[in-house]
């Protein structure tokens, strides 16, 4: 076998190269000081404009906080802490029309009841607190079953594309493992800084987030050299890929606990359809007073930001003939295939001579599909075109009143009746008709002849 020979300088070059390659290509891992070094300007705001108020409720008797959070194809699930952390409520509502009177709740222990997720494969709620997992049935609330588990879970999130867990460490809630959801075993962990004192996780779109009602240690205290610049306390997101990377971070101002703005962010779920949600513990702001809230974030940059789709669909009134026709609408549609809604205006456009029917998609329809006030959604750009009706009254030019008939039938002249050709008296009329003939021509024949004679002038 021939060798190879490398010179001593040759090896270090090629192991420098190496290490050089293998550093560049390493995925940074989140660290402590990140956190410290993160000021606001380096992050996406999330200011009132940003969000929008969908639905908020006050604590059951007892509750002193609300914690996990996750959602359904149907509900909106929250569970809520006991004073002394020995049990939970849970309670469901419907997320696209939110009632405070509950779809369903469940009163089963689940001790300090962490957080919440959605297991869309099972159509099953799971609870984690601790070393203990809860499951209940989604659709109704029903208990079913307590799972001990070998890790200390603060945090958890299902995903159901892949069958797989997101867990944080209680023990250490910056650390966060990926878990294979048939085997239960860990398919990798890093560590997303323990600082960030975080419970909730969330997944979606390739991208992992974890939430801090503050920026440091879970202090929302000004004093904190960490919260320099945040004012009175933060609520942050930060945003992971699938390695552990850092990649972005997005913070709220919440006040101090004297004087709340949003409230403390619990948590960040996704709808199915892709729509991100927050839960604030409690918040005094636009003076609503609920013991805690649920927001739907609306800025298209931070929903470009998570991959959220954000369509905007525009409504354009067409006056078809007519002046002065509505102003354009606009709506946003977010999340996968989502539409939205707007209502048609009540402004008409004018027509002189005709009266305003309503809207139609079609320029030519004589029926409208739409009328002001009504609701119409929106999943693409559409025209709508003014209806009118002639109020001009119209001539019939196919059919006459019996008046003019009859008028018409007076002003024709009679012609005598000659007959018609039928039967016997036909025969008879054609005889005569005949001998008539014949008597006028013999008549015609003979009468010069008879004038001759009779008349003659003599020379």
């Amino acid at each position: 076998m021939k060798k190879i020979n490398i010179k001593k300088g040759n090896l270090i070059f090629i192991s420098l190269c190496s290490f050089l390659s293998f550093f560049m290509s390493s995925s940074r891992v989140f660290a402590d000081s990140d956190i410290i070094n993160i000021l606001p300007d380096e992050m996406t705001e999330i200011i009132p404009s940003s969000l929008q108020y969908i639905y908020g409720g006050n604590r059951m008797t007892g509750m002193k906080s609300t914690q996990g959070f996750t959602i359904t194809d149907k509900y909106f699930i929250i569970s809520q802490l006991s004073s002394d952390d020995a049990d939970s409520i849970i309670i469901a509502t419907d997320y696209s029309s939110p009632s405070t009177t509950p779809a369903w709740t469940t009163t089963q222990n689940v001790g300090h009841g962490n957080d919440a997720t959605w297991n869309n494969n099972t159509d099953q709620i799971i609870i984690t607190d601790k070393y203990n997992r809860y499951f209940f049935d989604a659709e109704s609330g029903e208990y079913l079953s307590t799972k001990i588990s070998q890790r200390y879970a603060s945090g958890i999130e299902y995903d159901g594309a892949t069958n797989r867990f997101f867990e944080a460490r209680g023990t250490n809630p910056g650390i966060l493992q990926i878990i294979d959801g048939n085997t239960d075993n860990v398919i990798t962990s890093f560590d997303t800084s323990s600082q960030i004192g975080a419970q909730n996780v969330a997944y979606y779109n390739n991208h992992i987030y974890r939430t801090a009602w503050s920026a440091c240690n879970g202090n929302a205290d000004a004093t904190n050299t960490c919260q320099n610049g945040f004012g009175n306390g933060a609520n942050v997101i930060y945003q992971f890929d699938n390695n552990g990377n850092y990649t972005d971070a997005f913070y709220v101002w919440s006040g101090n606990n004297s004087n709340k703005w949003f409230g403390e962010l619990e948590a960040l779920a996704f709808s199915p359809n892709g729509v991100p949600y927050l839960l604030f513990n409690g918040h005094t702001l636009l003076d609503r007073t609920e013991e805690y809230s649920v927001y739907k974030i609306i800025d298209e940059t931070i929903l470009n930001k998570m991959g959220v789709n954000n369509d905007k669909y525009t409504l354009r009134y067409n006056p078809n003939g007519g002046l002065n026709a509505p102003n354009d609408q606009t709506c946003q549609a977010i999340g996968v295939n989502a539409g939205c809604s707007i209502i048609v205006v009540d402004d008409e456009p004018a027509y002189s001579g005709h009266s305003f029917k309503g809207w139609s998609t079609s320029d030519e329809s004589d029926t409208p599909d739409y009328r002001p006030g009504e609701e119409l959604v929106l999943r693409d750009n559409i025209m709508l075109y003014a209806v009118w009706e002639n109020d001009a009254p119209q001539e019939d030019t196919d059919s006459d009143s019996d008046d003019e008939k009859m008028e018409e039938q007076d002003n024709v002249p009679v012609m005598p009746d000659t007959g018609s050709f039928t039967g016997e008296s036909n025969a008879n009329q054609i005889m005569t008709s005949i001998i008539g003939i014949s008597l006028g021509a013999l008549f015609v024949a003979i009468m010069p002849r008879l004038f001759h004679k009779k008349i003659s002038f003599k020379k």
